[in-house]
């Protein structure tokens, strides 16, 4: 049965790109310089946007969409510490940070961690303080451990930073995410890692939080995990994804 799902799955996107091709190719004739705002769809999702579908054909993400992660980034971390809220970078966006001194070219969200007893109050606390355009949700997704909340971009534009929160396991060590569980020593004391022209709290130890989600090849070795084509590439450069700096 899962063979089979997996199957649709892959028959219903090969559609949905054949027809994004054309929808591509007209829009940008027609508006090559398009960005996407807080008023309108996210490119993946919009048929006005010249990068519609952008995920799947395995390209970077825009420039509009990185600079709206970016942004959400930002904010939310600005607030969490001048709260004195605990949290710090990982997956993706910590491997960005590492690999790329930024965003992954083609990533999608921002993956945050938080403290599971610190749940209630971020979430009151970004709600509150968030400009108004912002949503914030307590959202749900299988099979992930602790819980999860979303800030969106907006209600139209669903670019979003997830904040997972971490559970204490053991007197030594903490689960999040997956059911990945880590040791206290190798996440504290927290530091500050470049991202962009701003610094963010990570692990103490990267390389050891980072080999033990992507394993010992995270510097050499990527791929594109909503593109349909998601063998293995070797890097060959390791800018971030293009950004605009303008706030």
């Amino acid at each position: 049965m899962r063979i089979i799902k997996s199957w649709l799955r892959f028959l219903k996107i090969k559609w949905i790109m054949l027809k994004a091709k054309q929808i591509r190719q007209k829009n940008q004739i027609k508006n090559p310089n398009y960005r996407c705002t807080k008023n309108t769809k996210r490119c993946f999702s919009n048929p006005q946007s010249p990068y519609y579908c952008y995920e799947y054909f395995g390209d970077n993400t825009p420039v509009c969409c990185a600079t709206h992660l970016y942004n959400i980034l930002k904010d939310v971390t600005r607030i969490l510490e001048k709260n004195n809220l605990e949290y710090f970078v990982s997956f993706g966006t910590l491997l960005g940070a590492i690999r790329h001194k930024g965003l992954i070219p083609w990533d999608t969200d921002v993956d945050i961690v938080v403290p599971e007893k610190l749940k209630e109050k971020i979430f009151y606390v970004l709600k509150e303080q968030l400009d108004a355009h912002y949503i914030v949700k307590k959202d749900k997704e299988n099979n992930i451990v602790g819980s999860l909340i979303r800030v969106y971009l907006s209600h139209t534009n669903t670019l979003h930073i997830d904040l997972f929160t971490y559970i204490e396991h053991t007197s030594q060590t903490i689960v999040f995410g997956y059911n990945r569980k880590f040791l206290k020593t190798d996440i504290y004391p927290l530091k500050k890692i470049d991202f962009y022209d701003i610094k963010l709290l990570s692990p103490q130890d990267t390389n050891k939080h980072l080999q033990m989600i992507y394993g010992k090849e995270y510097m050499l070795y990527a791929y594109k995990q909503w593109a349909m084509d998601k063998s293995k590439f070797k890097l060959k450069e390791y800018t971030p994804a293009k950004i605009e700096l303008s706030r």
